[in-house]
């Protein structure tokens, strides 16, 4: 993935074959692009809701997408708001995600026409080329365990699930190893 080597980020981000940096003119190019399909769209969908269970921590999270199976998927991973949050909800991060192809990749420096891309300082992400919904949660994730560490708050790559009992299990892991499944097995 890439993210904007622009700011604060360009300081605190660990750069390499996972972080890899882009201009911020160029993530909003593909972001742009994005959108434009998105707005061209005789339908869109849009999620609001909350990343995070602590109120003191969580954040406000607007996913927009193309497909509805996207839009299920986040509101299945997402904490949906009461009608009051809704209220007066005003997203702390933004993603979108879209089939658009950047198709001007190459000369931007990108490695293919998809492209997954992060915005620390603005707090916004794009997903285009692709239909793999993980990129949502990845990128709202990525942003939590950017600003959260700065604020003092220790982030984790987790799950938890509460027993019967009320005993509570947390399960760790890197991405796609089941975590998700296994806390919504109850």
């Amino acid at each position: 993935r890439y993210v904007v080597d622009h700011g604060a980020a360009h300081y605190n981000v660990n750069w390499g074959n996972i972080n890899i940096p882009i201009k911020e003119e160029t993530f909003d190019k593909v972001f742009g692009c994005c959108a434009k399909r998105l707005w061209e769209l005789p339908r869109v969908y849009v999620f609001d809701g909350f990343a995070g269970a602590n109120k003191r921590s969580r954040r406000a999270v607007r996913i927009v997408t193309e497909m509805a199976w996207h839009h299920h998927f986040v509101t299945n991973m997402f904490i949906r708001p009461s009608p009051e949050e809704l209220a007066d909800f005003k997203p702390d991060i933004t993603i979108i995600n879209s089939n658009a192809i950047f198709e001007n990749w190459k000369e931007e420096g990108l490695r293919s026409e998809t492209c997954v891309a992060i915005d620390l300082n603005r707090h916004i992400g794009v997903v285009t080329g692709t239909q793999y919904s993980g990129e949502m949660k990845k990128g709202v994730f990525s942003i939590m365990n950017y600003l959260l560490p700065l604020e003092g708050i220790m982030s984790m790559h987790c799950s938890a699930t509460v027993g019967s009992k009320g005993d509570t299990a947390v399960f760790f892991g890197l991405s796609g190893t089941g975590k998700t499944t296994l806390s919504a097995d109850t």
